[in-house]
Order: C-alpha cells, then structure tokens, then sequence
C-alpha cells in the first residue's frame, strides 16, 4: 500500500500557508467584497491592501514560492509548491481567493519581465 503522508516540512509549508491566508488574507480582503462589484472609490484601498499584503508575505517567507532562492524566492520543490496552491485554492472567500490570486499573477508578471531581461 502507499504511503500518501506528508513529509514533515511539507505538512510545514502547508500550514503555514493555511495560517496566513485564514489570519492575513482573509480578514484584510473581507471588507473589499468581490472586486467586480467594488464601488470605484474603495479600489485605491484595495491596490493599496494587496500591496500591504505583498509586503507580509514577504515577511514571513511566502512570497514567490516557485522562483529560487536566489532570486527571491522560496526555492518550493514540486510538492511543496503543490502544498501552497491547494491551501490558497481552499478559500470560499471571494475577496481573499482574488488576493491570493493576485499575488501569484504578480509573482508571474516578475517571472515574465525576468525572463524578458535574461533574453533581450
């Protein structure tokens, strides 16, 4: 029979993610709504919260897991990259799966322009 048990370091990242996004994420993306039905006026507050939350990811190491450590990165392996989509997929919280959503578009927009850079 297999063994499906996660290895201590990825039940780890796991809930570390699970932390921020339920403890950070949440809380900060609640009073925004789904950003299709935000009022005009509240989306300076929003880019200005997912900026917010950029920075504290960045604080507690979960910022671009896929990119290597030495360029900035987390340096996630496969299944502990896996660990950190399926938990930021969990959220039934509009506002916080958009933000969660944003962060990695932004982490592949950093992605893009490296690439671009490297190649020109």
């Amino acid at each position: 029979m297999i063994d499906f048990t996660l290895a201590p370091e990825h039940e780890a990242i796991r809930l570390k993610v699970r932390d921020f996004i339920d403890n950070v994420i949440k809380p900060a993306m609640e009073p925004f709504g789904h950003r299709d039905d935000m009022a005009p006026e509240m989306h300076a507050e929003y880019v200005r919260e997912l900026i917010g939350l950029r920075k504290k990811a960045v604080e507690v190491g979960l910022w671009l897991p896929h990119m290597p450590k030495e360029w900035g990165g987390m340096g996630l392996g496969h299944v502990a990259l896996a660990m950190v989509q399926a938990e930021a997929a969990k959220t039934k919280d509009a506002a916080a799966s958009e933000a969660a959503a944003e962060l990695a578009a932004v982490a592949d927009a950093v992605i893009d322009s490296a690439l671009a850079c490297l190649t020109a």
